[in-house]
Formats: structure tokens, C-alpha cells, sequence
């Protein structure tokens, strides 16, 4: 028994068609990115750990039943809607505080820093730039895992597979990590087949109904309180994902990974109650949203800490939403001005 329903496969063309679920999922993704960003409390800081998997599984959802035949032109298109807006609002970004340093309003930035944001690097970097690369590297997979996820058709294969690649991310995470072998080991290679594994099950249940879902779902379930016993064994807690981000590591991946499937399962209870244009528009325009967040999340972090969370989270989101919606509305009067295509790549 296979969990997708047979579909015709859909090409992949430039036209994608909106499902208010996946900007639902998306939407919870980026706001769970912007909590972390703000200094919640331990305990949730922890939970919303679910983050870059949850939009590691959209991602999967999206992909879902196309075949991607020039691999080639592919990438040329993922790769400029992904890297063109980064790297034009790194441009800017780095002369801003370049300039500023030169007032003393600021630290300058060092050569290795800029350097390592460039490489979209954990550290050293100014930070927060790391999940284009998580992205990067799905999206250079993504071909090959989609010929995978149908080449394994029956249910038992599929989840054993998922089982294989979750043992292979732990033995080699643990055996490649303290050796330091470099940007390519720690932080292309280690990530690639960690994040293969959201991506894989979102893929897989993007057509799903939803007591197959269910049923992966309850497998991953399973899976995470099993090794939430194991931590808490020993470490007295088991809400300590944060520790198993950098790279990848099991224990991180089953959570992100569970939430992720039990949301998308679940979607019919929760999806209606927060859909409206606002939680839309950001689920459509999360890059931008994401950029437009970054010169201002550890300004409010610092100056705001006496503040609620909640408070700070609002602050973040609005400035974020209102930078968004300007930059948006400028981009679309030029395109349809212009009628330029590169524009496209700027609109979200």
C-alpha cells in the first residue's frame, strides 16, 4: 500500500498553485523563526524548535508531484528567487553599517565576518543568514529526492527509509563533527541529509489523506518519546532541542520532523481559525519578511528585554510587515512599468 495518492505528475512550470494550508504551515514556520529571535522564555525558546524543519517539510509539500526535467533551468530559477533578494539586501545592509561605523554609531564588521556572511556561514557571520544555506542545499537535492520518495512506493519501504537516513545523520554526525573537516564537511554535508528528511516526508504527504498522515505521524511520535526518554535520562530534561541544531542531529530532526507532520495532519482543525490576508501574505512573502527582520531582531532583543515576549514578538513582526508591504508595493509598480522580468525575483 502506498501513502500518496496517485496523481498525474505536474510539470514544473513557472505557474505554483497557492494552497492556504502550506502559507498556514509557512506562516507558523517564520513566526516560530521570529519568537527565537526576540529571547522568549528557556522552555518555549525550546519548543519552537521546530522551525527550519516545519519550512523544510513546506518546501517538501510544494515539490510534491512534479517532475523537474531540466535540471539546469531548475536552478537557474530557484536560485535567483532564493540568493537574488539575500544578496541585494546584504549589499546594502553591510554599506549601511559599514557607514554608520565610520560615525562610531556602530561596530565595524570584520573582513572574516563579512566573509562568512557571504557564505551564508553559522559563525563567524552576522548571524541569521545560515537557513539560506539549509535551503540551498534542499533545493540542489531536490531533484534527486523526489525520484526517491517515488521510487519507494510501499508504505514499510518509505518509513524504513526515513529510519535509515535518520541512523545515518546520527553515526555521521557523530563521527564527522569532531573531526573539523572544514565548510564543507560541517556545514554542507551534514546538514544535507538531515534536512533530506523533513523534506522527504513532506513531500510524501502533500497528497496523503489523513489517516495515512496520522500514521507517519504516530511513527515519528513514537520515535521522539522514545528518545525524549533518553534525554531526559540524561540530562534531566527533554526539552533541550536548541543543543542538537548545529548540525542537524536526531533528536532535533524527529521533533521538527513530528510537529511538522502533525500540523499538516491536523490542518483541518487549526488552518480556518487563523487564515485571513494578513497570515496569507506573510506565508507568501516569508523571504522578505525574514530579511526585513534581521537589522532590527537583536536591537530589540537588547533594548526591549524588560518587555513581554509578546510584545517584542509584535514589535519584530511589525516593522517587518510594514518594511515588507512598501518594498512590495515599489516592486510591483516598477515591474508593471518595466515589465521587466528580474523584478519577479524581488516581489517575495
Amino acid at each position: 500500500m502506498s501513502i500518496r495518492t496517485p496523481l498525474p505528475a505536474m510539470k514544473h512550470t513557472g505557474a505554483e498553485m497557492r494552497d492556504p494550508s502550506v502559507d498556514a504551515l509557512r506562516f507558523v514556520g517564520i513566526t516560530s523563526i521570529f519568537l527565537a529571535h526576540i529571547g522568549p522564555p528557556d522552555a518555549l525558546f525550546q519548543l519552537r524548535s521546530f522551525d527550519v524543519p516545519l519550512m523544510v517539510f513546506v518546501s517538501g509539500l510544494s515539490y510534491s508531484g512534479r517532475q523537474i526535467a531540466d535540471y539546469g533551468a531548475f536552478l537557474r530559477k530557484r536560485v535567483l528567487r532564493l540568493l537574488t533578494p539575500l544578496y541585494l539586501f546584504l549589499a546594502a545592509y553591510l554599506l549601511v553599517m559599514y557607514l554608520l561605523s565610520q560615525f562610531d554609531l556602530v561596530a565595524g564588521f570584520s573582513t572574516k565576518r563579512i566573509v562568512g556572511t557571504l557564505m551564508l556561514r553559522l559563525q563567524p557571520s552576522i548571524g541569521y543568514v545560515w537557513i539560506f544555506r539549509v535551503f540551498l542545499i534542499v533545493m540542489l537535492l531536490t531533484p534527486l529526492l523526489l525520484r526517491l520518495e517515488r521510487a519507494v512506493r510501499r508504505d514499510g519501504l518509505f518509513i524504513a527509509l526515513i529510519a535509515a537516513m535518520c541512523g545515518a545523520q546520527a553515526l555521521l554526525v557523530w563521527w564527522l563533527k569532531p573531526l573539523h573537516l572544514g565548510f564543507a564537511v560541517d556545514d554542507w554535508a551534514l546538514y544535507a541529509i538531515g534536512y533530506s528528511i523533513p523534506f522527504l516526508v513532506g513531500v510524501r504527504l502533500r497528497y496523503a489523506d489523513r489517516r495515512r498522515s496520522l500514521l507517519v505521524g504516530g511513527v515519528f511520535a513514537a520515535a521522539m518519546i522514545c528518545a525524549a526518554f533518553v534525554m531526559t535520562d540524561m540530562q534531566g530534561t527533554w526539552i533541550k532541542m536548541q543543543p542538537w541544531k548545529y548540525p542537524p542531529r536526531l533528536y532535533f530532526l524527529l521533533w521538527g520532523t513530528t510537529v511538522s507532520v502533525v500540523l499538516w495532519s491536523l490542518r483541518r482543525y487549526w488552518v480556518g481559525l487563523i487564515s485571513c490576508r494578513l497570515v496569507l501574505f506573510i506565508g507568501q512573502n516569508t523571504i522578505w519578511l525574514y530579511l526585513w527582520h534581521i537589522p532590527f531582531a537583536k536591537l530589540i532583543k537588547s533594548s526591549m528585554a524588560g518587555y513581554w515576549w509578546g510584545f517584542r514578538l509584535l514589535t519584530i513582526y511589525g516593522i517587518a510587515l510594514v518594511l515588507c508591504s512598501i518594498q512590495y508595493r515599489i516592486v510591483d509598480a516598477l515591474a508593471k512599468r518595466t515589465g521587466s522580468g528580474f523584478l519577479k525575483y524581488l516581489k517575495g
